[in-house]
């Protein structure tokens, strides 16, 4: 349904000042592939600092192949996908910070869509030199 995701991000010590290290952003989302229709799915990532000022990432989810086969993993009619929509992202100020997820279809209803999750992660910065 279209609507507000919205999660507090705190860093390890529990503090609300997560500018220090950087986050992978997944999108989480099981579609009834009967209902929903679309290859595309359009997000907007709102991003709040601590002092208020606000961000907004666009963002285009790729939900069939360029075959017209759905991604992720099918049973049945439905289809659970999860994909990293940013890596590497880190904020710039110390402070308490919010994100949302806001639908970014011009459809009002995303029919189909039966679950939605935002899922933060801390970026692995270990880079592997062959």
């Amino acid at each position: 349904k279209s609507g507000d995701y919205k999660v507090e991000i705190a860093d390890e010590a529990g503090n609300k000042t997560v500018y220090q290290f950087h986050i992978d952003i997944y999108f989480n989302f099981r579609v009834n592939c009967n209902v929903f229709r679309v290859d595309m799915l359009p997000f907007i990532i709102q991003l709040t600092d601590s002092d208020g000022t606000v961000r907004n990432l666009k963002t285009d989810v790729a939900i069939r192949d360029k075959n017209g086969n759905w991604k992720g993993n099918c049973i049945g009619t439905y289809c659970e996908y999860s994909v990293k929509v940013r890596e590497y992202f880190f904020f710039n100020k110390e402070g308490r910070h919010e994100m949302s997820v806001k639908n970014g279809s011009q459809f009002l209803e995303l029919d189909g869509i039966t679950s939605f999750a935002l899922k933060i992660v801390k970026a692995n910065m270990d880079l592997k030199i062959e």
